[in-house]
C-alpha cells in the first residue's frame, strides 16, 4: 500500500521527483531562509511540504507571503511530539523521494539536480552529502558569531556506495556517533518510508527520531550512497533546537517527559543515552533483521562518561549520574572493566592537555604535519580537536542565505585548507 498520493493530470497520477519537507513549530523568522533556500533550486520537479507543528507565531503568514505554488501547507491541529510530527509530516509527502529538511536549514541552489544525477546513476534507495554548519550573527557564543565550522576532510565531489549491514555494524558499534548522519542531509526513497509506515505504523520514534528511523530504513535495503558533496548548511543561531533537546532540555519542542530511558544500563539524560535508547527502539521493531547486531557496551560507557565531564564543565551537577555509573562499571566482566578504565584514564590526560596551550600546539601539528599528526592520532585516537573555522566576514556573509549562495567557494577553500 502507497501511503503517497501524486496529483492527476488527464486521469494519470503524476509524482514529483523530490518532496522537500520542513517541519516546524514557532519559529517563522528563520523558516523564511529554510523555504528560500527550497525554491531557488535549480531543479524544478519537486513540492515543498510545510509541516507547522500547531504554531502561535506567525509561521502560516510566512508561508503564504512566498505565493508559490510548489508549497504545500499542513498543520495537525494540535501540538505533537517530535517524533509524531516528522512521522505526520512525511504522510504528507507525494514525491518518489523524502527529504526531511530543519526549518534551520538550509539546501545550496544545485542540491536536487545532484541528488538527481546520483539517482539516475545508481538508483538508491538512500543518499546523502555533506554539510556544512554556519553560526549566525545572533549566536549566544561570541566565538562562533557568523562563522562557518567543517569537518577537517576533503571533498571530492564524488559518491560510493556502502553496505547497510556494515554502516550498521559501525553505528551500534558507537565507535563514532558523529558520524551518524544528520537527518537534513538524508534523502529517502518513498518506497521504503511506505513499507515501513505499513509494517510498523511511524516511521520516527522517540526518543531520537532519526536515531530509530535510518537503522529502520537500512534494514529494508542493501546499500546505501553517499555522495562527497557539499549540498547543505545547517543553522546554528541562538534558536537552534533539534530532536536531541528531547533529553538535554525542558522546552515545547522537547518529547514528552513522561518519556522515560528504559533500555541502557544508565539513566541519565545525555546524547549517548537517548542515541542507544533509540538503537534498542530500532533493534525491538525490526528484531529478525537486527538480532546479529550489538551495542558496543565498552564504547557506550566510554561516551557515557566523556558525556558526564562535558556536563560537568558547563556547571551541570552529574555527582549522582558518576556514582550510578562506578557502580554499574564494577558490575562489569573484568576483561571489558580494564578496556573502559584504560580508555578513562586517556580521556582525563586529554581534558588536562586540553586546559593548557599544548592543545592548540597539538591540533596544529595535526592538520599541518601529516606523518607526526598521524603520531599524534596514533596517541589521542583523534580526542583532540580544534574545529576549522571560516569567518563570514572575511568571506561576504551575513546571514545562512548568503552562506549558501557562497558554497562552491567555501567548498573550494576548504580543499585548499586540508591538505
Amino acid at each position: 500500500m502507497s501511503h503517497f498520493k501524486g496529483e492527476l493530470l488527464f486521469g494519470v497520477e503524476i509524482m514529483p521527483t523530490f518532496s522537500v519537507v520542513i517541519p516546524t513549530r514557532n519559529r517563522a523568522n528563520i523558516l523564511k531562509y529554510a523555504i528560500r533556500s527550497v525554491l531557488n533550486q535549480d531543479f524544478d520537479d519537486y513540492e515543498l511540504v510545510i509541516s507547522d507543528n500547531d504554531s502561535s507565531d506567525s509561521t502560516c503568514d510566512v508561508v503564504k507571503s512566498f505565493d508559490n505554488q510548489k508549497i504545500r501547507y499542513v498543520n495537525p491541529g494540535r501540538f505533537l511530539s517530535v517524533s509524531d510530527h516528522w512521522t505526520f509530516a512525511v504522510k504528507h509527502s507525494r514525491g518518489d523521494y523524502i527529504w526531511v529538511l530543519g526549518d534551520d536549514d538550509c539546501l545550496s541552489p544545485y542540491a536536487l539536480s545532484a541528488i538527481k544525477d546520483e539517482i539516475d546513476k545508481r538508483h538508491p534507495k538512500m543518499i546523502w552529502c555533506r554539510h556544512i554548519k554556519y553560526y549566525g550573527p545572533e549566536c549566544v557564543m561570541e566565538r562562533l558569531r557568523n562563522s562557518i565550522l567543517f569537518e577537517v576532510r576533503k571533498l571530492h565531489g564524488n559518491a560510493q556506495e556502502l553496505k547497510s549491514d556494515d554502516m550498521l555494524k559501525s553505528w551500534f558499534g558507537l565507535d563514532s556517533p558523529q558520524n551518524f548522519p544528520h537527518p537534513s542531509v538524508v534523502c529517502i526513497s518513498a518506497v521504503v518510508v511506505s513499507q515501513i509506515l505499513d509494517e510498523l505504523g511511524a516511521f520516527f520514534f522517540q526518543p531520537f527520531p532519526e536515531y530509530t528511523a535510518f537503522p529502520l530504513a537500512l534494514t529494508y535495503i542493501e546499500k546505501v550512497t553517499i555522495l562527497d558533496k557539499l549540498l547543505v548548511v545547517l543553522g546554528s543561531g541562538v534558536q537552534a533546537v533539534n530532536a536531541r533537546d528531547e533529553v538535554t532540555r525542558d522546552g515545547e519542542f522537547a518529547e514528552p517527559l513522561s518519556y522515560k530511558i528504559a533500555r541502557t544500563p544508565l539513566k541519565g539524560k545525555y546524547f549517548i543515552n537517548a542515541m542507544a535508547e533509540s538503537y534498542s527502539v530500532a533493534k525491538e521493531l525490526r528484531p529478525r533483521k537486527l538480532k546479529n547486531i550489538e551495542i558496543s557496551m565498552e564504547m557506550y560507557f566510554i561516551h557515557y562518561y566523556r558525556s558526564m565531564l562535558v556536563h560537568k564543565r558547563i556547571g551541570h551537577d552529574v555527582n549522582a549520574d558518576m556514582k550510578e555509573f562506578k557502580l554499574s562499571l564494577s558490575n562489569l566482566p573484568k576483561s571489558q572493566k580494564r578496556r573502559i578504565t584504560n580508555e578513562i584514564r586517556m580521556t582525563q590526560l586529554v581534558e588536562i592537555i586540553k586546559r593548557i596551550p599544548l592543545s592548540k600546539i597539538v591540533a596544529m601539528l595535526q592538520s599541518k604535519y601529516y606523518l607526526f599528526g598521524n603520531r599524534i592520532n596514533s596517541i589521542f585516537g583523534n580526542r583532540i580537536q580544534i574545529p576549522n573555522k571560516i569567518l563570514g566576514d572575511d568571506n561576504g556573509i551575513g546571514n545562512i542565505l548568503d552562506c549558501v549562495a557562497k558554497l562552491e567557494t567555501i567548498e573550494t577553500k576548504i580543499n585548499q585548507m586540508v591538505k
